[in-house]
């Protein structure tokens, strides 16, 4: 009987110290992201809905997992097709701006780089 408890107690102080896992150096992150989906033109605010991963967002906004991936599709209200879809990798946080050029689909505006943004400067002198 005393063999039995003694060999028994070995056999689990062996089984907790050497199958114990292992974890040093392997962080999980844990940590969520927001990412919000602003519109460049005020106004497109009211003709689009936005879904992330396939559900509707009441605020243009959602919190996932840093470095997850996550799928943007932006509806014109009352169409069955997205105007865009795409998915995108959060790293940061991040902010979203949507931009509706004349003529083309609603679009992310930092994939829009072949446009260039100016600001026009008026200057007056009278001599």
């Amino acid at each position: 009987m005393m063999n039995k408890f003694l060999y028994s107690l070995i056999i689990s102080i062996f089984i907790f110290v050497f199958a114990g896992c292992e974890t040093e150096g392997e962080d999980i992150d844990m940590r969520f992201e927001t990412c919000t989906v602003s519109f460049v033109q005020q106004e497109l605010r009211s003709s689009y809905e936005v879904y992330f991963n396939g559900e509707k967002s009441i605020n243009r906004s959602t919190s996932v997992k840093k470095n997850s991936t996550l799928k943007l599709e932006v509806y014109k209200i009352g169409e069955k097709q997205p105007e865009l879809s795409q998915e995108i990798t959060l790293d940061n946080s991040k902010d979203i701006e949507l931009l509706k050029l004349v003529g083309r689909d609603i679009a992310i505006s930092s994939s829009l780089e072949e446009y260039t943004t100016f600001t026009p400067i008026i200057n007056v002198s009278s001599k």
